[in-house]
């Protein structure tokens, strides 16, 4: 608001008429400005209101959702005050849908919210393929439709650091695809001596008595690097506290209880250990640089209790080194060996490089180092090398290029540039480092509860054979799984293996109609003491259907509803779970955090594959299904929904 302000100097009545003349206009338009802006604030007041109407009926929505979600008390419409006015929020049950409705009052202005949501868990999945430090090896004329997240290598055929010959033909992405620096492709230390089929052959109680109440295992690197993750096989009994983890030094054969001796440290949710054996990951944040060829530990921290305590599986014919004490946190804690075996770990450093290399990408391409490649849209990187570029480049050092768009870099040699050149330039960041564990602890415990809430299967000759037409789950396997040639199954709820998953040519699997448009499991878990290879093998010729069934005429799955069967192989660790074999067929997810999966020549699936490695044979074909990127499952953790719909309403 503006004002104007005359000043005048003159004399006489000619003065004093123009002054009266001017006063009266300037009262006038003051006035006019005054009931202007007395409208002003009236709208502008109205408008906030309106707007704190909302938020207050958005407050009642959302308390309502979260007592809903956490099983606590609520009743069927409620009223509170809030925002100097009100909000009124009820909520409705249709069949297993709940529909809250939030309605806000502020100087009788009224806004409404509304959320639907369904009893269930869910995930939503970003990229057809996330694979992690493994990487994703891709042979000759294979091909991925869709977007691909890595915290490993992406290696074409002619690549190197994948264990095949490659084929002959290039390949095809088409989508984009993003490598993250994260961890060493393999571990740097491991359970001494355990090979790759042990690493379980006896538990150890921790944080249940005196003095194993924290314990401490000796590891060492060959090169030098932060600690970067841990896994750990282990389980928790009844309900205990969160687990902190510490690597320190050494000390004269023990682990330092020194504070600045602790190069990085963290802390597991106790939510995220099962009561079951899982390899449980841990990221630590960057810390203090570890040395190669030296002794140093990390320490499993937590408290006493003789109801709720945790377990760790050891190897009986490996030591090297394994301590415990009463409290590592005290500077003057005292340290005992514990006899036996190694405990079953795996480590690795972090801040280590990925690349793309020998792929041709659709999309735009964004890692640390990409060479040997040909990409159609934007590329993002450190280094570049040998590598055509429709779009254009941000890079710190590019060489024998060539370059369609512009180019921003800081060094440059050999590479032929279209575009405009800017140097120097500020090199791009790299990837954000994702880990793999899209489908929580919570979510697995509960499919395990529920399997085993059905009952125990019967088995024989240490496996079980469904006949053609059964519908299976939810249920307990305690030995191998094996639907014959040409059979038919359903699944009816979840169905959890402790053995091999072999489905055999020409079967189909396919989830009860009962599904709707939810999504099911069958899970694979290597049996504990277990020294042979275990593992999900879809035959050739396998098809895969969710709930919307399968149609014998022309032998396909009926038209998607979006429901979809989750294979999952766990506790198989750096080796192949999940094997899909030639000329499969189908939509699913294929889930395997800790293991390596395959596809075959010639397989041909609608799927989302998330695991440790993935490798791809010549001829095959991933194809990501749009419908996947919000997958909802009929069991979750206690208190799980699935919102539909959030939005205003009228």
């Amino acid at each position: 608001m503006s004002s104007l302000l005359y000043k005048q100097k003159t004399s006489g009545q000619a003065a004093i008429a123009v002054v009266l003349f001017l006063l009266g206009i300037s009262l006038l338009t003051a006035t006019g400005f005054g009931a202007l802006e007395e409208r002003n604030i009236r709208g502008s007041k109205a408008t906030l209101n309106a707007l704190k109407s909302y938020a207050s009926a958005e407050s009642g929505v959302e308390d309502v959702t979260y007592r809903l979600a956490n099983e606590l008390a609520v009743d069927a419409s409620e009223t509170l005050a809030i925002n100097d006015g009100s909000v009124t929020t009820t909520y409705t049950t249709t069949g297993n849908e709940k529909e809250i409705v939030g309605e806000g009052e502020i100087a009788n202005l009224q806004r409404k919210a509304k959320v639907l949501m369904t009893p269930g868990s869910g995930v939503e999945y970003g990229y057809g393929i996330q694979v992690g430090e493994g990487g994703f090896c891709i042979d000759g004329n294979a091909e991925v439709i869709g977007d691909v997240l890595t915290t490993g290598d992406v290696a074409g055929p002619n690549a190197s650091g994948c264990d095949r010959s490659g084929g002959s033909g290039s390949v095809t992405l088409i989508g984009n695809v993003s490598v993250a620096n994260g961890f060493n492709d393999d571990p740097d230390d491991e359970t001494e001596d355990a090979g790759e089929d042990e690493y379980y052959d006896s538990t150890q109680d921790f944080g249940k008595t005196s003095p194993t109440i924290d314990i401490a295992q000796r590891f060492r690197f060959d090169a030098s690097g932060p600690a970067g993750r841990l896994w750990l096989f282990m389980r928790k009994v009844g309900d205990p506290g969160d687990l902190g983890v510490r690597i320190v030094k050494n000390a004269s054969g023990n682990p330092s209880t020194n504070p600045a001796d602790v190069i990085a440290s963290t802390t597991i949710s106790a939510s995220d250990i099962l009561t079951f054996y899982t390899f449980v990951d841990v990221i630590f944040p960057e810390g203090g640089t570890i040395q190669p060829g030296t002794d140093y530990w990390f320490i499993l921290d937590t408290a006493s209790n003789t109801s709720n305590y945790y377990q760790i599986g050891k190897v009986n014919d490996s030591s090297s080194g394994q301590k415990a004490t009463a409290n590592s946190a005290s500077q003057s804690a005292t340290w005992s060996s514990i006899s036996g075996g190694d405990f079953s770990f795996r480590i690795w450093r972090g801040d280590v490089t990925h690349e793309i290399d020998d792929m041709d990408i659709t999309g735009a391409a964004w890692a640390y180092h990409i060479e040997d490649s040909n990409v159609s849209n934007d590329v993002l990187a450190q280094t570049i090398e040998d590598t055509d570029v429709v779009g254009s480049v941000f890079a710190d050092s590019i060489t024998d290029c060539t370059v369609l768009g512009n180019a921003s870099y800081n060094t440059e040699s050999g590479c032929v540039i279209s575009g405009t050149r800017t140097t120097p330039t500020t090199p791009p960041d790299t990837v954000p480092y994702a880990p793999l564990a899209l489908i929580s602890p919570a979510q697995i415990q509960a499919w395990h509860d529920e399997a085993v809430a059905g009952g125990n299967q019967t088995c024989s000759s240490g496996e079980y054979k469904p006949a053609d037409g059964t519908i299976i789950g939810p249920k307990f396997i305690p030995c191998d799984l094996h639907i014959d040639n040409n059979r038919k199954i359903k699944l009816a709820g979840t169905v959890w293996v402790t053995g091999n998953i072999e489905i055999d040519n020409n079967a189909v699997l396919m989830l009860d109609p009962s599904f709707g448009t939810f999504s099911g499991a069958l899970i694979g878990e290597r049996p504990l003491g277990e020294d042979d290879h275990t593992h999900i093998e879809l035959s050739p010729g396998v098809v895969v259907c969710g709930s919307e069934g399968y149609n014998s005429g022309t032998q396909e799955c009926n038209t998607s509803n979006n429901s979809f069967i989750h294979f999952l192989y766990i506790n198989e660790p750096l080796r192949t779970s999940i094997h899909i074999e030639n000329n499969v067929e189908g939509r699913a997810v294929f889930y395997s955090p800790h293991g390596r999966i395959k596809i075959h020549n010639n397989a041909q699936v609608h799927s989302v594959v998330v695991g440790y490695e993935f490798h791809m044979y010549p001829n095959s074909l991933l194809e990501f299904d749009e419908g996947m990127r919000e997958v909802g499952f009929t069991q979750g953790p206690p208190g799980a929904f699935i919102i539909n719909d959030w939005r205003e309403s009228n």
